[in-house]
């Protein structure tokens, strides 16, 4: 996105305000608020960055994060562009039922994340829910995700569900380290998805099955979305982005 904003000729910088009351940049978002912007593009803030935000009177987009695409009634809100990790969801469940899957284990953050287990309820299928700590670095939730997946091959005593669902990268990680190391074969033992990004890891033995981001593309498109509004004053409406299925050898 940033690439290709610059090649139009517009300046673009990225500011990270999370938790104004601790990490100090409600003082940043603040004092950037101050400048003249053609354009702000809010990508999953905190209620009070998106006061902040409303507050400035600057012109800016939603940018939806996670599923959640909360729109503003701010007279300055252009529009939404929705961001759904779990846009392939569907076709995951959709795999599963064909496939006779009764048994569902997803692996989730301690907070957020998209929840499969409704969607697999209306397709009969049982899902266990297992959410681990999000750490502040990759190695943290990689152990966070190997533990809890030890756990509960510990509690399977040997009979896993037929399916392991990791919603992230960092987590699909930690988890198929611990089944590696106990030996548990993929896909005969348990079949294994994850969501990552196109062209990053994990990676395995085998091509995993994925529901897969592609950020580059994603980039892309939003880019063209805002070139579009800064030329026209108008931001296309009902854009969509999102995972995809992509089927490997792990399902």
């Amino acid at each position: 996105m940033r690439a290709r904003l610059l090649a139009a000729d517009y300046c673009l910088t990225a500011i990270s305000a999370y938790d104004l009351r601790k990490d100090g940049s409600s003082r940043l978002l603040a004092e950037s608020l101050k400048e003249h912007w053609d354009l702000v593009i809010e990508m999953g803030m905190r209620p009070m960055a998106r006061q902040a935000i409303e507050s400035a009177g600057w012109p800016f987009v939603v940018l939806g994060d996670g599923g959640r695409c909360i729109p503003s009634a701010a007279v300055n809100c252009i529009g939404q562009i929705e961001l759904r990790n779990g846009l392939a969801v569907p076709d995951f469940v959709r795999a599963c039922a064909q496939k006779g899957v009764r048994t569902v284990v997803q692996f989730l953050y301690a907070e957020g994340g998209f929840d499969v287990a409704e969607m697999l309820a209306v397709a009969d299928i049982a899902c266990e829910t297992v959410r681990v700590p999000r750490f502040s670095n990759p190695f943290g939730m990689y152990r966070g995700a190997f533990a809890a997946t030890k756990a509960l091959l510990d509690r399977s005593r040997g009979r896993p569900p037929d399916v392991f669902l990791f919603t992230d990268d960092h987590l699909a990680h930690g988890g198929l380290l611990a089944l590696s190391m106990r030996g548990v074969r993929i896909p005969d033992d348990v079949k294994v998805v994850t969501h990552a990004n196109r062209g990053l890891g994990p990676f395995w033995v085998k091509p995993l099955t994925r529901l897969e981001m592609d950020p580059v593309a994603q980039g892309r498109d939003v880019a063209k979305a805002v070139l579009a509004y800064l030329r026209t004053g108008r931001l296309p409406s009902g854009l969509v982005l999102g995972s995809v299925w992509k089927p490997g050898e792990t399902f």
